[in-house]
């Protein structure tokens, strides 16, 4: 893994382009935001129960990268907690509202409203998007 001297953000190939940033996760998920923090707890707690990870924040939403690459970002919207999945190609799921092929990958999309959308089929979806990760 390389890291970026200038923001410390860190990639799998030495140089790699980027838009170097400093935002937090309090930036994207402030604690005055309750139900938006939780949707983002639930969801970080999620990708800690499939194995070690690192977050990557941007200006965009916050990353989780497994040993090799980003394999979820998410964000908060009025709907709820935004973001996407990749996946092994051609996988769907009734928790994704779109799909689209990226590479031998699927970008799967998500809109989650509450902490009830998180059940074991969204569950699945993280661990497989977790595999690709590594």
């Amino acid at each position: 893994m390389w890291t970026c001297p200038d923001c410390g953000r860190r990639f799998a190939r030495t140089g790699q382009t980027h838009s170097c940033s400093t935002a937090t996760v309090d930036d994207h998920f402030p604690p005055s935001d309750a139900a938006g923090r939780q949707l983002f707890n639930a969801f970080q707690a999620m990708v800690a129960a499939s194995g070690p990870y690192e977050l990557d924040v941007i200006g965009r939403g916050v990353g989780f990268r497994g040993r090799s690459r980003v394999f979820a970002r998410v964000w908060r919207t009025r709907a709820g907690l935004q973001g996407y999945l990749d996946l092994p190609g051609g996988t769907t799921n009734e928790h994704l509202h779109r799909t689209s092929p990226y590479g031998r990958l699927t970008v799967g999309h998500f809109t989650v409203t509450g902490v009830e959308g998180f059940d074991e089929g969204f569950q699945a979806l993280v661990r497989l998007a977790y595999s690709v990760g590594g």
